[in-house]
């Protein structure tokens, strides 16, 4: 596709200052209540529970930043799809990316979740963003961790900085299964507007009006029979349209056959000299 052109992407800047700033807004909100709110669900249970809670609350936070970002992609297609943008999905996506490795870190290095999940084991009181990257993860954070019980603050009950970045990398994968979850479910719902989008210009630059054109489901029928047998004869796509037309009345021949036969029936009207012909090159004529 061609490249937006330098007025286009001009037009397009003013409303994307705006809308990135709204959009780090909400991640952020979302990041204070959901982090505050997993902190008190994790808090006073049981260690051998505190992992699971953890990850649900991982998990939840992920599909709700999903949620989140895919409005926002929709945002920015239509921005820029408004001032004529030639790939406003792409564009769309650019920006996206762009806010959520900003906030979120990148796969390597998350410090977004490494942050999110060193406020959620520590609370708001113990929680210290600018010593994060020293920060010693509690034993409980590990699928090895077994359940021997050990206090929530307990330094001797911890992992290393290293060890601690090794788990989150793990952890934020499920972070990004949500989160990619909703993003994908996103795309395709504009990949399906771009394309009735691009339909209806088709039809309206042809002159075509938006009424749907009728189903003939005796040519479907004949089409069906043609490419699975493709040496089968006209007689028994005629029986096996007379079977269809016992079901359905729109499997029944062309009226004008009917009134020439004095017949309904497929195979009398195949049979019958003053239709035959007719009704062979009908058949002859539909393409698999």
């Amino acid at each position: 596709m061609k490249r937006a052109t330098a007025k286009q992407l001009e037009a397009i800047k003013h409303g994307v200052r705006a809308a990135e700033e709204a959009f780090e807004n909400e991640l952020w909100h979302l990041r204070d209540v959901s982090q505050e709110n997993a902190h008190k669900q994790i808090y006073d249970v049981p260690m051998y529970q505190k992992r699971e809670r953890l990850l649900h609350s991982l998990s939840t936070w992920g599909r709700e930043l999903g949620l989140i970002a895919a409005r926002w992609l929709a945002e920015f297609y239509d921005l820029a799809n408004h001032h004529g943008h030639s790939d406003a999905l792409t564009f769309a996506k650019s920006q996206v990316d762009k806010m959520l490795s900003h906030h979120l870190g990148p796969r390597d290095d998350p410090a977004g979740i490494l942050s999110w999940i060193a406020y959620v084991c520590e609370g708001q009181e113990n929680f210290d963003a600018r010593d994060q990257e020293r920060w010693n993860a509690p034993s409980w954070i590990s699928e090895q961790s077994g359940l021997a019980p050990a206090p929530l603050l307990s330094r001797s009950s911890r992992y290393d900085p290293l060890e601690t970045k090794q788990i989150v990398r793990k952890l934020y994968k499920l972070v990004f299964f949500r989160l990619t979850e909703a993003l994908d479910d996103a795309a395709l719902r504009l990949r399906v507007r771009m394309a009735k989008m691009s339909v209806s210009t088709l039809q309206s630059q042809r002159g075509v009006t938006s009424t749907r054109r009728k189903v003939d489901v005796r040519k479907g029928e004949i089409a069906n029979l043609k490419r699975e047998q493709p040496n089968i004869s006209a007689e028994k796509i005629c029986r096996r349209l007379d079977r269809q037309q016992d079901r359905n009345p729109a499997f029944r021949p062309l009226a004008s056959w009917e009134k020439k036969a004095r017949t309904r029936l497929w195979v009398s009207i195949l049979r019958n000299p003053k239709t035959r012909n007719a009704l062979e090159s009908y058949i002859s004529k539909i393409k698999t």
